[in-house]
């Protein structure tokens, strides 16, 4: 089903449910990992953030950078962030072949290791607190 199909699906009103959208196959497993993907970069953001106590607009890059010259183990940002921001980057920047969606090119093990990498980085700065909270050495 192209998007321009789900869209006017989605615009019309008392659609029946599982009518609309796809709830099986390709369409919908791709959906999903695409959304997996999104989220996992949006988490990492979110405790670099946390770590530094930077509230303002930054770039990802920079997040990275500041964590990592703070303490942060490199183990549990590097590659992994960088890599899956590669991806999230490729499905909101680069167009799409007629016909043909581009879709991400990390594999699911990949996936799978920097879901469990972000947990890691995620209790990390529970128990060592944000880098504005630690004593300066």
């Amino acid at each position: 089903m192209e998007v321009s199909q789900l869209a006017a699906s989605l615009a019309k009103e008392n659609v029946p449910l599982g009518k609309a959208l796809p709830v099986s196959g390709k369409w919908l497993a791709g959906y999903y990992y695409n959304d997996a993907l999104l989220r996992i970069d949006v988490c990492y953001e979110q405790v670099t953030r946390y770590f530094l106590s930077e509230q303002g607009f930054v770039n990802g890059d920079w997040l990275l950078a500041q964590s990592l010259k703070k303490d942060f183990p490199p183990d549990l940002v590097a590659p992994t962030w960088p890599k899956v921001r590669g991806h999230v980057n490729d499905i909101k920047h680069k167009s799409t072949k007629k016909n043909k969606t581009e879709g991400p090119a990390i594999s699911p093990v990949d996936t799978l290791t920097a879901i469990k990498t972000l947990i890691a980085a995620v209790a990390w700065v529970i128990e060592n607190r944000s880098a504005s909270h630690r004593p300066e050495p």
